[in-house]
């Protein structure tokens, strides 16, 4: 009941009651994996992932977790909070456990790519996109941009630059916009 009133609240656009139900239902029922992870993405969604950490840390401690998706989600906020060995502990775990783990294995690409092993990243993202293949446009897309990266990363131009038109293909909008704001190109270097 909790978990659809926060997602009535989140379509409706009501953050501060969508909040305000997750915390008192968090407080209430501590152990419950589900809310926890429910309410970690609240944070999540708003950026705020070392708050979502400690919210799927306390969980992980206080109840045995049933959900293929906990991991996941560990190894995101650890990514976001740039602890890197973390984010890969959970995201192999994570593996383990999803039956589609496209989200996770481009998580785990970005993973490899921050200890600068290319290779692994390169494996990650061609793994992604072979796994993907006509299901969701938004994660091929991003997949392709990062199997781009990694090329380019590895000195592999020609290809690096084939991935990354290939995403742009795929989802031009997004894929330009996420460029422009990881400051990868130049914004003149797009018209």
């Amino acid at each position: 009941m909790i978990i659809m009133m926060a997602n009535i609240y989140q379509q409706n656009k009501k953050v501060d009651d969508e909040e305000k139900i997750l915390s008192e239902g968090f407080e209430s029922y501590p152990g419950d994996s589900n809310l926890s992870l429910r309410y970690s993405d609240f944070y999540v969604r708003k950026g705020n992932h070392s708050i979502a950490l400690r919210i799927l840390e306390d969980t992980k401690n206080n109840s045995l977790i049933q959900i293929p998706e906990f991991n996941y989600k560990l190894s995101l906020c650890y990514f976001h909070l740039k602890s890197y060995k973390e984010a890969l502990k959970y995201s192999i775990e994570a593996l383990k456990t999803l039956k589609e783990p496209i989200e996770v294995t481009i998580l785990l690409g970005r993973i490899y790519l921050k200890f600068q092993n290319t290779d692994s990243a390169i494996e990650s993202f061609q793994c992604a996109i072979e796994s993907n293949k006509s299901k969701y446009y938004k994660d091929s897309a991003k997949a392709n941009l990062f199997l781009g990266i990694s090329m380019l990363v590895a000195k592999k131009y020609f290809m690096g630059c084939f991935y990354i038109n290939k995403a742009s293909e795929i989802n031009e909008l997004e894929i330009n916009e996420f460029i422009l704001r990881k400051g990868f190109l130049n914004p003149d270097m797009m018209k």
